[in-house]
């Protein structure tokens, strides 16, 4: 997943508009650390928030089936009553949470994009 073709792309535009900013004096833009930025620039850089944020509950999602898989039983768990039920539930729970959040961080994204 780290090597995921959309963030590769959403990496190298970002890097074109880097290279692109303030490379020559007549450059249409220019750097600036406190300026406003271009339409397009904030376009893409709250797509690239948003997508950001999707892959990394995605990856965490590829991981809860890893974690649940996996209950070691600690002094801690027992200490708190803690057996592989209440783990699986919390874990559960974690994910179904995750799921909702994905899918409305899908329809965040959809709405910014029909915005524009």
């Amino acid at each position: 997943m780290d090597k995921d073709p959309f963030m590769v792309a959403m990496n190298l535009m970002g890097a074109d508009i880097i290279i692109n900013t303030g490379r020559n004096r007549s450059s249409e833009y220019s750097f600036a650390p406190n300026r406003k930025l271009y339409k397009h620039e904030e376009y893409f850089h709250s797509c690239y928030l948003r997508m950001a944020q999707v892959h990394t509950l995605l990856k965490q999602l590829d991981q809860s089936a890893i974690l649940m898989a996996n209950f070691r039983t600690t002094k801690s768990l027992k200490k708190e009553k803690i057996n592989r039920f209440d783990f699986l539930i919390y874990h559960l729970e974690s994910y179904f949470l995750r799921i909702t959040g994905e899918f409305d961080m899908i329809c965040e994204h959809l709405t910014s994009y029909l915005r524009q």
